[in-house]
């Protein structure tokens, strides 16, 4: 539990000194196979690419949150807030259309595959 604790806390520490260094950098989107030509190899590749994209974009959203209430209040202005708003909706709408993306090719590529399209 104490291991938990201490693990988390660094977390949010690093989390901290990225947002007041002002490093809140939001992560590229991974490419996406094509699921009707893809390979077996590159489905995986995509998958484990996809997961780190996801995970790495959650961290960005928390940096964001960090970076808000780190801000002082009188330079948390309303184009301020916006920014921060704009930066949170688009690294949830790139998670978005890389989930919609990538399941798409999954089912392309299952589908491939049933019909006895090779590997």
């Amino acid at each position: 539990m104490l291991r938990l604790v201490a693990t988390s806390l660094i977390v949010i520490l690093l989390s901290a000194g990225a947002a007041l260094a002002g490093n809140c950098t939001r992560p590229p989107a991974p490419m996406v196979p094509d699921g009707t030509i893809a390979t077996r190899d590159e489905m995986i590749a995509a998958s484990q690419a996809v997961k780190a994209f996801m995970s790495e974009t959650e961290r960005y959203l928390d940096c964001l949150k960090v970076e808000e209430s780190l801000t002082p209040p009188e330079q948390l202005t309303a184009e301020t807030q916006q920014l921060l708003i704009d930066r949170h909706n688009a690294a949830i709408e790139d998670m978005e259309r890389v989930a919609t993306a990538y399941n798409q090719a999954v089912r392309d590529y299952k589908a491939r595959i049933q019909d006895g399209g090779s590997n």
